[in-house]
């Protein structure tokens, strides 16, 4: 008889039998096989409790390391912190006037200024390219930039898109060339989020305003249940979130390839394209700001369902007053494999502390 303790410090007994001398006398090679039977089957099993004891230690281990060192193939302190902060606009001049001939590429989330720099960016070149093409499949972006383009061998010079998926982000920095200039321009994602949802809810009013819509009259009334749908379900440009885009991979392929890129905040839009302007088309006025929410004149209201009578809420007061808590109460935010959250925290810190709110990515060792 053996006893032996289990992971979970319970005992198990393990029997093996031999027989008494006056029982009939098996074959000895019967008897001798089945000693070593027992006696493998007794390492074996102490093997893997010894095992699963070490697994169990090391899934400790793991969960008392500091934050950081959870962060897949990603330092924080040397990714931001060895980011260059841009101090003056000179220092920008500097900088795209050091690209030559070569091309810049500006990249931003859904309601980052995007609609604006790609109206600027068409006047700019006088080319009209696909919408968001950045974000097709590989053989429609050869067709637009490598097949003559749409001005015969001379490709743009200038190309803006929003990005969906972090997969796009991390093929432009993997793949585009250290002399072509590739921007990132983000935006603090409770303000993104607050902007996405009005522009869902407007701009598809025939879809959401689902007590009462009157477009001659201009006014829109929808439950609350009818407005939570699309957060739900991170309906379109509710969906295309900083944390969908600045993902681990993206960050990871950062760092592996050292892209001639900067950082950029939302809020520095106009001083991008007055910077693009002077590089490529100086004879344009640079200030163009555009916005396609279609329904701006649209009075649109809540109606909140918990009360018998009819209580109505301005759409922009319910989002103001309830987002501090949709981004948590939905989950929108979820990194479930690594902390890229936090190093996007760390970076949109350091570019509210840089003079111009730009920032270039450093060269890395990997």
């Amino acid at each position: 008889s053996y006893t032996q303790p289990t992971p979970n410090h319970h005992y198990q007994h393990v029997y093996c039998y031999h027989m008494p001398a006056h029982t009939a006398t098996p074959n000895k090679v019967f008897v001798f096989a089945l000693a070593i039977a027992c006696f493998m089957f007794l390492f074996s099993t102490q093997r893997a409790i010894l095992d699963n004891v070490k697994e169990s230690d090391t899934s400790e281990t793991v969960i008392n390391m500091p934050i950081s060192q959870h962060t897949a193939g990603t330092s924080s302190s040397s990714l931001i912190g060895r980011s260059q902060c841009m101090n003056s606009e000179e220092e920008l001049d500097g900088l795209f006037s050091q690209l030559g001939n070569h091309t810049t590429i500006i990249t931003m989330p859904a309601k980052a200024a995007g609609s604006s720099m790609k109206t600027f960016v068409e006047r700019c070149t006088k080319m009209k390219l696909i919408d968001n093409f950045l974000n097709n499949r590989q053989n429609d972006i050869v067709n637009i930039l490598v097949r003559g383009g749409l001005k015969g061998l001379h490709p743009p010079k200038l190309i803006a898109s929003h990005i969906y998926r972090a997969e796009v982000l991390t093929k432009l920095v993997t793949n585009v060339r250290s002399e072509v200039l590739l921007i990132y321009i983000h935006r603090n994602e409770n303000e993104r989020l607050k902007s996405a949802l009005k522009e869902v809810i407007k701009s598809r009013r025939g879809l959401f305003c689902n007590v009462r819509y009157d477009e001659k009259n201009g006014t829109c009334i929808l439950t609350e249940d009818k407005l939570i749908e699309p957060i739900r379900k991170r309906y379109l440009e509710i969906g295309f979130s900083q944390t969908a885009i600045l993902t681990c991979k993206v960050y990871e392929a950062i760092e592996r390839n050292s892209p001639n890129m900067l950082f950029m905040s939302f809020e520095e839009a106009n001083r991008l394209q007055r910077l693009l302007a002077k590089k490529y088309c100086p004879d344009i006025d640079p200030l163009i700001h555009s916005n396609k929410d279609g329904a701006k004149g649209m009075h649109t209201q809540v109606q909140i369902q918990e009360h018998s009578e009819e209580v109505l809420v301005d759409l922009e007061e319910w989002i103001n007053l309830k987002a501090d808590f949709i981004s948590m109460a939905f989950e929108l935010q979820n990194q479930k494999r690594c902390q890229a959250q936090g190093i996007s925290r760390e970076m949109e810190k350091k570019l509210q502390e840089c003079p111009t709110r730009f920032m270039k990515v450093p060269s890395f060792v990997y």
